[in-house]
């Protein structure tokens, strides 16, 4: 390394490297962090959102810019149950996310984004594009495709198609609906996903927790538009498309503490049983920015890592219930059930900071409609053993 070098190399410019630099340079002023992206923007085609359980209170000073469009309650629907819950949610773009990022590099010194700039190798010293650079810490934040768990993995995956519109006139919406599941049930468990921006501007999102990965833009689009029409809602016009097939896997996240160290959803850093990646990511780069770079990697990484799978090897049990031993037509009434928790059960779970008592809240009684009793019993009492002998 030289004296021109950075502390920090993030390598892959989507939510993790942006999270991590927001975190850094709020904490510890005067870090060089360099940024290495692909692509022309940061942040790429995506929509992040978060609950206010899912955020510290000593983080908000840095993630505060990054709230986008936020509310104080969102809703739930189902065909047994409809419910409002008191609970805070924020959305981003990558736009955004790209444009808070580069705003805060560029007022710190040493700093520097190298957009259209792929990267051809990474390890704990620095990356190569093109040319080599080298930092004190290096953490590959590149996207999902490098995940882990691919594709091929047999078990359940969330996969969505979403549009973002400008309607015609106002859509009388006061706050977000995180599920919609009144609506005809297809592939597994089927909800609609509606963020109102605007008073005429929205995000509808057809989402599925489904045990295949295909995914029909085709039919999404125009159930989405169903679904639109449904709701009386007339499109002045589309502003942009989003689409995702993500695992929701039932076995062991290979979350690991590096070196080099790999952030995001490749590295395991997200909610196994809800799809969520910004609690997580938001975790690990809180975690980096409370001590020296060269302080990061060790001990204290470990237990950090040993914490998070701890609390994802309960989302796991759950998917497996749920993709494994469940009716995918029936699917629904878990999450049904799910929403009848108490807000503060629910919102650690999303935080992915689940107590003992949250997780027997969850399991205890008769499984919901459609699990197998005795697979399900089976899954449990291997998991109390893993967790007993762990």
């Amino acid at each position: 390394m030289t004296d021109s070098s950075p502390d920090l190399l993030l390598v892959g410019g989507g939510l993790q490297a942006g999270l991590i630099a927001l975190a850094v340079l709020h904490e510890r002023p005067g870090t060089r962090i360099t940024i290495l992206e692909r692509d022309a923007r940061l942040g790429g085609n995506h929509t992040w959102s978060f609950h206010s359980g899912d955020v510290a209170q000593q983080d908000e000073g840095w993630i505060a810019p990054l709230r986008q469009w936020s509310w104080g309650s969102y809703e739930v629907f189902f065909p047994e149950l409809t419910r409002t819950l008191e609970s805070g949610y924020t959305s981003f773009d990558g736009e955004h996310l790209h444009a808070v990022v580069s705003e805060r590099m560029a007022q710190a010194p040493g700093c520097a984004i190298l957009l259209g700039t792929p990267v051809t190798a990474v390890d704990a010293r620095g990356a190569t594009a093109g040319a080599r650079i080298e930092a004190s810490l290096v953490v590959d934040c590149r996207g999902p495709e490098r995940a882990p768990i691919q594709l091929d993995y047999a078990g359940g995956y969330q996969k969505f198609v979403g549009l973002e519109l400008e309607l015609d006139a106002p859509h009388g919406l006061s706050r977000p609906t995180l599920m919609d599941a009144t609506v005809d049930q297809h592939d597994g468990f089927r909800f609609v996903y509606v963020l109102p921006f605007t008073d005429t501007r929205v995000l509808v999102e057809d989402t599925y927790f489904s045990n295949t990965p295909d995914l029909d833009v085709a039919t999404l689009r125009q159930r989405v538009g169903t679904y639109i029409s449904a709701k009386g809602w007339s499109i002045a016009r589309e502003l942009r498309q989003e689409q995702g097939v993500l695992p929701m896997p039932s076995r062991e996240v290979a979350l690991g503490p590096g070196p080099p160290l790999v952030g995001g959803y490749a590295g395991g850093w997200f909610h196994p049983g809800t799809g969520y990646s910004f609690p997580v990511a938001a975790r690990l780069a809180s975690f980096i920015a409370s001590r020296p770079v060269d302080e990061v990697l060790g001990t204290d990484l470990r237990a950090l890592v040993g914490q998070i799978q701890d609390q994802q090897r309960y989302g796991l049990l759950l998917n497996e219930m749920v993709f494994e031993h469940g009716d995918p037509a029936t699917r629904w009434h878990a999450f049904q059930r799910f929403y009848g928790l108490s807000e503060a059960t629910i919102s650690r779970f999303y935080a992915l900071r689940t107590t003992r008592a949250d997780r027997l809240r969850s399991v205890v009684g008769l499984p919901p409609r459609g699990v197998s009793v005795p697979r399900a019993l089976g899954s449990l009492v291997r998991y109390v053993r893993e967790r007993h002998s762990a």
